[in-house]
Order: C-alpha cells, then structure tokens, then sequence
C-alpha cells in the first residue's frame, strides 16, 4: 500500500462521516416528529460553516496551533452528552453519536479537553 491509496483513504474518511451526519441527524429528527423537508432546509446552509471549521481545523492541525478556541472539546462533549441525555425518550439509534462522545471522552482524559476540536488529532495515536 502506498501513498495514493492512504490518499483515497484520508479523503473517504470525512466524505463518509459528512453523509453519516446527515443521515444521522435525519434519524433524529424523524424520531422527534419534525418535518423532514423543513430539516432538510435548515441543513443546507451548513456547508458554508462547515467549509470555514474544515479550513480553521486544518490550519490548526498543521501548524499544531490549538489555541483559537472557538468550542474546546470539554464544551462539544457536554453538548453530545446532552443531546443523548434528553433523547433517550426517543429510542433513537446514537451508535454514531456514541462514538464520538467517547472519542471526545478520551480527549479530556487525556488533558486537552479546553483545547479546540482540532486537538483531538493529539489523542488520535
């Protein structure tokens, strides 16, 4: 295996966790009752957003600087433990949410817990 197939890899990645986020969040708010094409309105503008977070993320990343905090990880995982708190009523699939709420787990354990999302690369091995 090379570098154009860890290539492929590292661009499959974020391509297949993006459509599970949208996936995942049209499993919850059909599980909520809401109207799905009224959600799927609202998600639509998140690419611009998301496009300026990539962008910030990736900066980060490179020159390992985390410190312009716009949501410390400590403050996402609050936010996650939340919403499968109060969702549990539900009884939605939170397989994909669950997972993440441990990865941000293991980053606080591991002390960058105020530091912005990028840090996760850090406890990433």
């Amino acid at each position: 295996m090379g570098a154009p197939s860890h290539l492929d890899h590292a661009l499959i990645a974020p391509s297949l966790i993006m459509q599970m986020a949208v996936i995942q969040g049209m499993h919850m708010a059909k599980k909520a009752g809401l109207d799905l094409k009224f959600y799927s309105k609202m998600i639509s503008g998140l690419p611009a957003s998301l496009k300026a977070d990539q962008e910030r993320h990736t900066r980060a990343i490179i020159d390992g600087d985390f410190s312009q905090v716009q949501a410390s990880i400590r403050t996402w995982k609050e936010a996650l433990d939340r919403i499968l708190e109060e969702d549990k009523g539900l009884n939605f699939n939170a397989e994909v949410l669950s997972g993440i709420a441990e990865v941000l787990r293991d980053a606080q354990d591991h002390g960058v817990g105020e530091e912005d999302l990028a840090a996760l690369i850090k406890t990433m091995g």
